[in-house]
């Protein structure tokens, strides 16, 4: 059975901030975008219920980058 580890994160301003359960290793994609790529920032997909909203829930909305697709 893989080790489970917990890890913080937040949004790109720190308003909104969450802890994740993943399995390590953890598969992770570095992002290209303009901001991401700046400051080396990587993403992972995790299932709902490894997902922990921990502070910001009134400061979420949708985000459309550049084109707004």
């Amino acid at each position: 059975m893989s080790e489970l580890i917990d890890l913080l994160g937040s949004c790109h301003c720190g308003a909104v901030r969450y802890r994740v359960s993943v399995a390590k290793p953890l598969l992770a994609h570095a992002c290209n975008c303009s901001i991401c790529a700046q400051a080396g920032f990587v993403g992972a997909i995790v299932p709902e219920s490894a997902f922990e909203l921990l502070s910001g829930k009134e400061e979420l909305s949708e985000y459309r980058f550049n084109t707004g697709v």
